[in-house]
């Protein structure tokens, strides 16, 4: 069969078979368009502002450092996600900072209004579904004089998958003062 006969019925068969594929797909029922799902990721970014007032600032060891006068205490922090996966090892990476001040509004004869500003920074990591690592540098500093500067890094366990009445979160906190 020559070449020019060959090409002229490979046309017709095609233009056959097209017609053919039209005439099938106009008699099957028409689909109802759907409405796209929209899945809201939540925000990357995460943030808070504090302002408290209070009238004495008690330690964790019970000492009371401001007998009188009022205590004015801001605070705000900043939380960027930079990783996120639910199934994989590494399930999440952020970065984290913030800065607390303090003034007082009573200091002592000679002494100043602004106690301390604190502001730290560091890293969190989370893994196998209920791990987290995090790391941390906090710098204290006090205007009357004097900085004190601490790491620390923390490994913890998310127990509430366990479905006791409470969770334990369980952790392990290295904490190293170095200046």
């Amino acid at each position: 069969m020559p070449f020019a006969k060959t090409l002229a019925l490979a046309g017709v068969t095609t233009v056959v078979w097209g017609c053919a594929g039209i005439s099938q797909a106009a008699d099957l029922p028409s689909r109802k368009s759907v409405d796209p799902v929209i899945v809201e990721e939540p925000s990357a970014i995460h943030g808070y502002v504090d302002f408290t007032i209070a009238n004495t600032r008690v330690t964790g060891g019970g000492f009371l450092i401001y007998p009188r006068g009022t205590l004015f205490q801001t605070e705000a922090g900043l939380s960027i996600d930079l990783y996120k996966n639910k199934s994989g090892f590494i399930n999440s990476v952020s970065v984290f900072g913030g800065a607390w001040s303090e003034s007082w509004s009573s200091p002592p004869a000679g002494g100043r209004h602004w106690q301390e500003v604190d502001y730290w920074g560091g890293l969190s990591i989370g893994f196998a579904e209920r791990f987290n690592l995090s790391a941390q540098f906090v710098n204290y500093q006090f205007p009357a004089g004097g900085t004190i500067r601490n790491f620390s890094t923390k490994l913890s366990y998310d127990d509430s998958h366990l479905g006791w009445p409470i969770a334990i979160n369980p952790y392990i906190n290295l904490f190293y003062n170095y200046g």
